[in-house]
């Protein structure tokens, strides 16, 4: 009996995941609000055990364990690469698909270069920032100056070679689109005027002469307060000393007149009496502190005794 045995090779293979982007609208892009199902399967079926795993960017979405991934109002916020797999399973990750929402500029914001202080002659260059899909194509510059606003460009950087006054004001730049358009937050640029060399050297000056001023009429103070002090200091030694010669009994002239008379004894006054001569003395004004009763007595005449020259 012969037996033909047939030897049959079973091979199987696991098929790839895939991701299926399903949209409400057949055709056309995907634009920020609409609804929009991402699908987890293979090529002719969608397998309903899991769990499943999502990854957007290639992070792990934790809370998206379904086969499918919906987004009922979809946003920019949810534009990205997308991929999934069976959970605890690397073999089975799909490649990565696109959700390519489309939407209107959006964070649109003004920076600027350089930053800090803005001064009269340095240059200047404001920068139009957004995010958008696709990409902005057209920006405008407006300046708000009081109640006026005026157009002054139309690119995404604004430039200004040699800032001046007239610069000095309110910025701001609307991002636009396919989609539509968004403009920024208001900037303010203050330009610092630059003071004149000659002015600042003036100023310096009267700085410098105003300083060397008060320190001179210091000078002049300390000195004049010194010698005020030093003459003051004498004139109160002088008067010590004047109080204390003052203070010494002084005998007038008319007083030493009559002193002298009194020292004579009697009989030496009868023997000359004979020989007596009268003058009269005119004695000029003393300098003593008594009292005086009358004019006339500055003309007080006082006799004395003198000697006749012809006994000897």
């Amino acid at each position: 009996m012969l037996y033909i045995i047939l030897l049959m090779q079973l091979h199987l293979s696991v098929l790839p995941f895939r991701v299926t982007v399903h949209r409400e609208k057949a055709n056309g892009h995907i634009h920020e609000g609409d609804s929009v199902t991402l699908t987890c399967g293979l090529e002719n079926c969608t397998p309903k055990q899991g769990p499943f795993a999502w990854f957007k960017n290639k992070l792990l979405l934790p809370h998206a364990t379904e086969s499918e991934l919906k987004f009922s109002f979809v946003s920019h916020e949810d534009f990205g690469n997308y991929s999934c797999g069976l959970k605890n399973s690397n073999r089975t990750l799909t490649n990565e698909t696109l959700l390519d929402v489309r939407y209107s500029p959006k964070n649109v914001e003004i920076t600027v270069f350089p930053s800090g202080e803005i001064q009269e002659g340095d240059s200047l260059t404001l920068i139009c920032k957004s995010n958008a899909n696709p990409a902005v194509t057209n920006y405008t510059w407006f300046k708000i100056s009081r109640t006026n606003v005026s157009y002054v460009g139309c690119s995404r950087e604004y430039s200004i070679r040699v800032v001046s006054q007239t610069d000095d004001g309110q910025y701001f730049c609307i991002a636009e689109n396919d989609i539509g358009y968004q403009n920024s937050t208001v900037l303010t640029v203050t330009v610092l005027k630059v003071e004149e060399p000659g002015h600042q050297h003036f100023l310096l000056a009267a700085t410098g002469a105003l300083f060397f001023g008060i320190a001179v009429t210091l000078v002049i103070f300390c000195l004049v307060k010194r010698r005020t002090q030093f003459a003051t200091k004498r004139l109160t030694e002088q008067v010590c000393v004047c109080i204390s010669s003052d203070q010494r009994p002084t005998a007038t002239l008319t007083e030493e007149v009559y002193e002298n008379l009194r020292k004579m004894s009697k009989p030496e006054f009868e023997e000359n009496l004979t020989n007596l001569t009268y003058a009269e003395l005119m004695l000029p004004p003393t300098n003593t502190d008594r009292p005086r009763h009358n004019s006339q007595e500055d003309r007080l005449v006082i006799y004395s005794l003198v000697r006749n020259n012809e006994d000897h």
